[in-house]
Formats: structure tokens, C-alpha cells, sequence
């Protein structure tokens, strides 16, 4: 397992040396998602504006989150990234999200089935958090735009620039490993192993 620094633009060469299990921050734009951001972002004329805004701004990664956000007269500062289950989204609208904006990097917590699968086909990385939503929010150096502020500030989408945002752990790489597939098959093997030592049949 290695450390890995990313900065958007990311290269495809950059997304295939990751490996399921690498730890990763990341430098650049992204935007935070939730189940109702979705399905404005993903909705064929809904969206457009928002997509064509996302693409100028070259944000690339998509954070599935809550933020906690402060806004002022003049300033808006984001207080913590809460992360949410990307099982919460759902594979399908992840999948029309990446293939509508060319996602890179996908940011969320906890597994979702298939989507290994998913990440090989279309050279795209799942990461999961393993930090503090404290520290996330600490290293937003600018909230750049809101859009859907009337969904309520932790279900709006916010674009936003970072800098060593992280530390994330590359859960789904480009060739189809998943560190939480791995961990639950040896899990199942030490079992099993275990089960056959003690004699114990179920």
C-alpha cells in the first residue's frame, strides 16, 4: 500500500497506479452529492446548467456529503464534511453522474456492491473516508459556487477548492479489486478455516 497525492486535472496514468488499499489526498475542485442533488444533477435538462458549470470549473471529483456550512455577508466557510454511504445514492445515478460529467474520483463511506465492476469499466476510483470531517472542512481553502441552496445547505451541492483534502483510502481501483470485497473474502476464509479446526459444522 502506498501514499498518493493527486491534483485535478488527474491523468488516466495517475488513476491506474492506484490500487485498492492506497491511502490518497487530493488538491483541486470538486462538488459535494446527496440522493435529492442527484436527481437534479442527473436530470437531462434539469442539470444542464449545473453540469456546464461543473465541466468550466474542471471539477471532477464528487463528494458524497453534508457539509455544515457558515455563510456570511462576505465570507462562506465550510465547518465539517460529514461523508455519506454511497450505497445512499445509488450505483445507477453514480454511474449517469460519471458518464454525464467524466468523473475521476468519487468520495464517499462504506461499500457498494458492484461498483468495482463499475470503476474497471469506466476508469473512474471510489474512495472512502478515514479522516475527521473537521480536518475535510479545514482544508476547503474556497467555496466557489451553491447550487440548490433551497434543498438546505447540507443537501445543496457545493463547489468548493481543496488542498490535501484527505486522508481517503482508494476502496474500488480501475482494475476492479475492492479493498471492502477483500477484507470480507478473507474474513470468510479465516472462518471457514476456523469453523473446520474446532469441528463445528453449520
Amino acid at each position: 500500500m502506498k501514499t498518493v497525492h493527486l491534483t485535478s486535472p488527474v491523468s488516466e496514468e495517475a488513476l491506474r497506479d492506484l490500487d485498492a488499499g492506497d491511502s490518497v489526498t487530493i488538491s483541486g475542485r470538486l462538488f459535494t452529492c446527496r440522493s435529492l442533488t442527484y436527481d437534479r444533477l442527473i436530470d437531462p435538462e434539469g442539470g444542464e446548467r449545473v453540469r456546464n458549470r461543473l465541466k468550466e470549473l474542471g471539477a471532477e471529483t464528487v463528494f458524497h456529503s453534508g457539509p455544515l456550512v457558515k455563510e456570511g455577508p462576505d465570507h462562506t466557510e465550510m465547518i465539517a464534511m460529514v461523508p455519506m454511504p454511497s450505497w445512499l445514492a445509488g450505483r445507477e445515478k453514480i454511474e449517469k453522474a460519471v458518464g454525464l460529467l467524466d468523473l475521476k474520483l468519487i468520495i464517499g463511506k462504506g461499500m457498494l456492491e458492484g461498483l468495482e465492476e463499475f470503476c474497471k469499466r469506466s476508469g473512474c476510483v471510489h474512495l472512502v473516508c478515514a479522516g475527521n470531517y473537521n480536518e475535510y472542512a479545514s482544508r476547503v481553502v474556497k467555496v466557489i459556487d451553491c447550487a440548490w441552496p433551497e434543498l438546505g445547505r447540507p443537501e445543496a451541492m457545493w463547489i468548493v477548492e481543496v488542498d490535501g483534502l484527505g486522508p481517503l483510502i482508494v476502496d474500488a481501483d480501475t482494475k476492479g479489486k475492492s479493498l471492502y470485497q477483500d477484507i470480507d473474502e478473507g474474513f470468510k476464509s479465516d472462518a471457514a478455516a476456523l469453523l473446520e479446526e474446532l469441528d463445528i459444522k453449520l
